[in-house]
């Protein structure tokens, strides 16, 4: 994951295995990669993503009552994730997710 960009040529060190590489490469090479494709999934802070029984998880919260659900994690971007399984709308604990069980009663944070 990319965590800092180098401001004047925009770019970033890797460390990257190659299939099969070309003869020419060698360490410290400069190449241009890209991503391809767009993902689709709801785009939420990574703090409320966590680990449970080695599946990826989030805690929803629905009438002040938060329970696990299980997501699938298709892309990292810094701060925030992009998963599979939360549905439109659908209200997660942001922070401290992991501590908390089934059936916890939560209230939703005032907007400063």
């Amino acid at each position: 994951m990319v965590e800092k960009v180098e401001e004047v040529e925009g770019t970033t060190r890797i460390i990257a295995g190659l299939i099969d590489p070309p003869e020419s490469a060698r360490p410290g090479i400069k190449v241009h990669a890209s991503k391809s494709g767009a993902v689709m999934g709801a785009r939420i802070p990574a703090t409320a993503v966590f680990e449970r029984g080695g599946t990826s998880a989030v805690m929803t919260v629905r009438n002040g009552i938060a329970k696990g659900k299980p997501v699938k994690v298709l892309d990292r971007m810094g701060m925030e994730v992009v998963v599979d399984g939360l549905g439109d709308g659908e209200k997660f604990v942001v922070f401290g997710g992991a501590a908390l069980r089934d059936g916890t009663r939560v209230s939703e944070a005032q907007k400063r």
